[in-house]
């Protein structure tokens, strides 16, 4: 399942970089138009793709679930570096499995409470340096805005 955690994470990423989005945006746009169900139910075939054939993939299905052609450029799919885009993706693997077990919930619903987290936010913020951070710092931060509905003891 670690496997699938990180190519998962990877593929949103890719797809997000395909279409100019933002992580979040990405993340949102593929799990309301089917994109991650389709990930998740033919991962032993996508796995074996490359990135640009599986953006293809889920662009295809989720414009064949209602997902609109066109996309909207975003700022913060600008302004990380590709070894910023690295270090978050590993991040966000380490907390989607953390999740997984210590929650007891699905791929999709930790992935989805991980990028739609204000600590999902400040780890994308370059200012903040927190995707330098080890993955169990910032589990820590998210655990807290689970729990208390708010980032606790973070310095930004």
């Amino acid at each position: 399942m670690e496997k699938q955690i990180t190519w998962t994470v990877a593929a949103i990423s890719e797809f997000a970089k395909a279409k100019a989005l933002s992580a979040k945006q990405a993340f949102n746009y593929l799990n309301l138009f089917k994109g991650l169900d389709f990930l998740q139910n033919h991962y032993g075939a996508e796995h074996m793709l490359s990135f640009e054939d599986t953006v293809d993939d889920l662009t295809a299905i989720c414009q064949r679930n209602g997902g609109a052609n066109t996309v909207i450029r975003s700022e913060e799919a600008e302004r990380m570096t590709a070894k910023q885009e690295f270090l978050v993706e590993g991040i966000v693997s380490d907390m989607t499995k953390w999740l997984m077990e210590e929650r007891s919930v699905s791929l999709q619903e930790a992935l989805g409470l991980i990028y739609n987290s204000q600590t999902f936010e400040k780890i994308q913020d370059s200012a903040t340096g927190l995707y330098s951070e080890s993955s169990a710092y910032n589990y820590d931060l998210l655990v807290s805005e689970l729990t208390n509905g708010k980032i606790v003891q973070a310095d930004f």
